[in-house]
């Protein structure tokens, strides 16, 4: 897409989002009321900030993503949980929705890596659906989203399915075969998914351990993020592709 047709496409924001508006507080319940009310809340206060074409339309397409993503829901039979006071107005008469949309769209409009665009779409609009995800740990989520590239969303993906990733002698590897210093930044991506607590140490180990974390499984947090953001639909295999050359100089190793 060229430039002249991002500033096309972000000269019809205001009318989008509007739109959004609208279309996801249609249905019968007080959440999806709750929702229009509140995007336009959103709008107003976006509309005072001075945003770029590519960040206007950023946030543009993850408001239509999640806008369809509410859509198929409600379509599918799925009903909004929400019971609490969620939508409700709170501090300086903004709803913890509205707060956590708000930084939803700011952290979106920042995202230059588009592709995770719609799984915060995914993650806000499934936070809106579910009675049991608190204020605070949507935040916690949010916040961790932003920190994620979307190869560590590929490697939560790959983790959901049951697999654990064992970094036992990575670093004498790393250390003793220049060839495979290209796969240092997974190593640290890795590292930094148990810093995060979006990975945890297997139940069968003895205690915490602080310094080297060999073998690590998804954590719950960690499966929430992947559960909330949808991370099942991203293509694992890359992933797979670098823990197999990475495992076969270990075992060479050896």
């Amino acid at each position: 897409m060229d430039e002249k047709e991002i500033a096309v496409r972000a000269a019809k924001f205001g009318a989008n989002m509007v739109g959004a508006a609208v279309s996801m507080s249609t249905g019968n319940t007080m959440a999806g009321a709750g929702i229009g009310g509140l995007l336009n809340n959103v709008i107003e206060e976006f509309d005072k900030r001075v945003l770029s074409p590519r960040q206007k339309l950023r946030i543009e397409r993850t408001l239509d993503m999640a806008r369809k993503d509410v859509a198929d829901k409600q379509n599918a039979g799925t009903f909004f949980e929400r019971n609490d006071s969620f939508f409700e107005l709170r501090d300086a008469e903004v709803s913890d929705a509205g707060k956590l949309l708000e930084e939803t769209l700011y952290k979106c409009s920042e995202e230059f890596e588009e592709r995770k665009l719609l799984h915060y779409a995914k993650l806000y609009s499934n936070i809106c659906f579910r009675n049991d995800i608190t204020y605070e740990h949507a935040y916690v989520l949010l916040r961790l989203a932003r920190e994620l590239s979307y190869r560590q969303m590929a490697i939560l993906a790959y983790m959901a399915d049951g697999n654990e990733i064992n970094m036992n002698e990575w670093d004498k590897v790393f250390k003793s075969h220049k060839d495979i210093q290209k796969y240092y930044d997974f190593y640290v991506e890795c590292q930094s998914l148990y810093r995060w607590r979006l990975t945890c140490q297997p139940n069968d180990y003895p205690g915490i351990q602080l310094g080297d974390t060999p073998r690590t499984v998804i954590s719950a947090m960690g499966l929430d993020m992947h559960n909330l953001m949808e991370l099942n639909t991203i293509d694992t295999n890359g992933v797979r592709g670098v823990l197999d050359a990475i495992n076969t100089l270990v075992e060479s190793n050896r």
